[in-house]
């Protein structure tokens, strides 16, 4: 799996204290949801991560954000 991460979710994820692995795992095993257009969230433990499919395997994460 390979992701791109923006800028915007890469200080999102250090701010949550969030890696790679478990932006990942959200992806493979989290609640899964459309949202508008083409992008997608995954509600896993205490975050949720918004991404787009950009090919087979390929993510890109447009923001990550914790649950309330």
């Amino acid at each position: 799996m390979i992701l791109k991460i923006t800028k915007h979710a890469r200080d999102k994820m250090s701010a949550l204290a969030i890696n790679h692995n478990m932006v990942k795992t959200a992806i493979k095993r989290g609640s899964k949801f459309k949202s508008k257009g083409n992008k997608f969230l995954a509600a896993y433990s205490f975050f949720t991560v918004v991404y787009k499919i950009l090919a087979k395997d390929v993510y890109k994460i447009i923001t990550v954000y914790e649950n309330k």
